[in-house]
């Protein structure tokens, strides 16, 4: 689902806007939420 692919892609997130610092936004998802919420919390 939604959360699965957005673990999936944390590794290959890569910006010169955060200059290094994409450890802040990991993590993309919460294993205890729903994959509905993980998603509207991305979109958000």
């Amino acid at each position: 689902g939604n959360l699965n692919w957005m673990q999936s892609r944390e590794s290959s997130i890569k910006s010169p806007v955060w200059r290094g610092r994409e450890n802040e936004l990991r993590p993309f998802g919460d294993s205890r939420a729903s994959d509905s919420a993980n998603l509207d919390s991305a979109a958000e």
